[in-house]
């Protein structure tokens, strides 16, 4: 591509300083399949997705003068990494490599008849929204090499100018719509949800279908969040506790440095099952994250949009509210009034536009942090309603705006923000990213039989995916919903927790969210 060398967006750049050999920046998606794969046409579908996006099928360099820039990849280099085939179910956090290797590696990992489809993206290269749309073009190109179709007709080529405006910030507009009915109030709730997460459709992402309200009310909205984000800026969130308070020792630590750098192609490594402790509770052996999942079906589905519809607040507010409730309700089991901090949830919040439609792979995305304290979040109900009050200020006046405003001042100084970032620790207690209603997105353009996507003899049943971790952040949950189910796939710090902490964790959380919303 014409375009490199070229150098980092302030966003890509924060992910590349943050990007650490135990704290990979790097996020996996996952795709269950039903069928049987043909190798040489998934290989062949993934160098062409590749070759579609110039940040995947490129490579970070020093320029000379101390920063990264991208640069194009040599000459006789692959494009894209060789899939790996492996007989296994386990699904872990894994590193990428940009000075060596593109931005995507996938791996197949076979479970009796079906195919567990797992993408690994460095957050360096794009976000949510992009990796989905990397996957549902592999699907297509996949469905069409398999009919023996040209997949060059099906997909639009990007604008390659807009590839230089990726790093522009962006200010959506507003656009109010009436009041909706209770019966239509769902659907413009979850549009709220998805626009203040990473993955949601700039069709869908209308911030937008809030009521309008008075001018006064508006102002008071934004200086009350101009407030928070001050409080943001100069405290610290509380960590999420180890159980027994016991933290992961330094040997276990280089164990796991030293386990990732001796097995890039090694199965055993990646699918170890997550940390033990030893009969003093510390953690003595610690692996790769391991993605754990939650479900609600349909119906249960169904009863949360009913209430979140009663409340006048979205799927997305309840999943917040219960987050923040098995947090603090988790640091009050394991560890008392050591852990008195407010607790804060970072959301990615969706940045694109309409004529983003044209643009490649790439991160179009802010934050916005929550903070609570234990007080105000002992009753679940006025919890939710200041939830709701504040996500919906978010959305309106897209007040997580302001984080990418001071990453572009920042980034004009990288050494001051990598310092930054080795000083401050911990940003959030947790992250909650919604990747919203995947099969919404993508009904019109892929084959669809008995509510499965087709691509070739392959079922696609159902797809999620989870943030990274970072160092204090030790707790990262990502939501999606395909084919009328909501998943929660979950990534917890090695180091801290073990298999049993984690379940129970998530099984706090889904009791909180029961407090909301009975019969779950």
């Amino acid at each position: 591509m014409s375009a490199f060398p070229c150098p980092l967006a302030p966003f890509e750049q924060l992910m590349w300083l943050d990007d650490h050999a135990d704290y990979p920046m790097a996020f996996p998606i996952i795709g269950e399949l039903r069928g049987e794969v043909d190798r040489e046409l998934a290989q062949a579908a993934l160098e062409a997705v590749c070759g579609r996006h110039p940040l995947l099928a490129a490579r970070v360099t020093d320029n000379g003068a101390g920063r990264p820039q991208w640069v194009a990849t040599p000459a006789g280099a692959a494009k894209a990494n060789a899939i790996e085939w492996r007989e296994d179910s386990a699904i872990a956090q894994r590193g990428l490599d940009l000075a060596i290797e593109s931005g995507v590696q996938v791996e197949f990992l076979r479970d009796g008849d079906r195919w567990r489809m797992v993408w690994h993206f460095h957050h360096c290269c794009c976000d949510g929204v992009g990796a989905a749309a990397v996957i549902g073009e592999w699907l297509l190109i996949y469905d069409a090499l398999a009919s023996g179709r040209d997949w060059r007709g099906e997909l639009k080529a990007f604008d390659e100018d807009s590839f230089a405006r990726r790093a522009r910030i962006r200010s959506r507009r507003t656009q109010r719509v009436p009041r909706s009915s209770p019966a239509k109030s769902s659907n413009a709730a979850e549009s709220v949800a998805a626009n203040l997460n990473s993955a949601s459709d700039p069709d869908s992402s209308r911030a937008d279908q809030l009521p309008q309200v008075a001018w006064w009310r508006r102002l008071r909205a934004v200086w009350s969040h101009l407030a928070n984000a001050l409080r943001v800026v100069l405290t610290k969130p509380a960590e999420m506790a180890s159980a027994n308070g016991n933290l992961a020792s330094d040997h276990a630590a280089n164990a796991l440095r030293a386990a990732r750098s001796t097995s890039a192609g090694s199965a055993a490594t990646n699918t170890q099952g997550a940390s033990r402790r030893n009969a003093a509770g510390v953690i003595e052996r610690v692996s790769p994250a391991i993605v754990r999942l939650r479900h609600w079906e349909a119906e249960q589905l169904q009863s949360l949009r009913r209430e979140a519809d009663a409340r006048g607040a979205t799927v997305n507010d309840l999943l917040l509210t219960s987050l923040v409730r098995a947090l603090h309700t988790w640091n009050q089991r394991y560890a008392g009034g050591r852990k008195s901090r407010p607790v804060r949830v970072m959301m990615p919040t969706n940045q694109r536009i309409g004529e983003d439609r044209q643009l490649s792979a790439t991160n179009v995305l802010s934050y916005a942090m929550l903070d609570r304290t234990a007080r105000e979040s002992a009753v679940p109900a006025e919890l939710l309603d200041s939830v709701r009050r504040e996500t919906a200020a978010i959305a309106r006046h897209n007040l997580s705006i302001r984080f990418m405003i001071s990453l572009g001042v920042a980034g004009r100084w990288p050494r001051l923000l990598q310092y930054a970032l080795k000083r401050r620790g911990s940003w959030a207690t947790a992250v909650l990213s919604n990747l919203g209603d995947v099969s919404r997105r993508s009904r019109k353009r892929y084959r669809w039989e008995g509510g499965c996507l087709v691509a070739g003899d392959l079922r696609l049943e159902a797809i999620y995916g989870a943030p990274p971790i970072r160092r204090g952040t030790r707790v990262a949950l990502g939501v999606s919903v395909f084919r009328q189910r909501l998943t929660i796939a979950a990534l917890f710090d090695p180091r801290h927790f073990s298999a049993d902490d984690q379940e129970e964790f998530l099984d706090r959380f889904r009791a909180a969210l029961a407090e909301l919303v009975g019969g779950l």
